[in-house]
């Protein structure tokens, strides 16, 4: 009977953006300014949350939804999605 597992893990799939923007020789998007004002996020997120934003993004879907401040969010006008690898679907939350 064959294995119903996939045949690529999830940790060896992703590709971390700096080799990304080296392969293709482009910035991905602009690097977020002002990171540290975003203080209901929580610190290691803050960036990430800032990066959003330069690029424009509406939505920031995430593992872990807790870590992104709704006043931070709400204030920059992007909405929150948590995705649950398990069920392999997004919620918003």
């Amino acid at each position: 009977m064959p294995s119903r597992r996939p045949s690529v893990t999830w940790g060896r799939v992703a590709t971390a953006v700096a080799v990304l923007r080296a392969r293709h020789g482009l910035e991905l998007s602009r690097p977020g300014a002002d990171a540290d004002s975003h203080r209901s996020t929580d610190a290691k997120d803050r960036q990430i949350l800032a990066d959003a934003v330069a690029a424009g993004a509406r939505f920031l879907i995430t593992e872990n939804v807790a870590d992104f401040g709704l006043v931070d969010l709400l204030s920059q006008e992007v909405a929150r999605y948590e995705w649950r690898r398990s069920r392999r679907a997004c919620r918003f939350r």
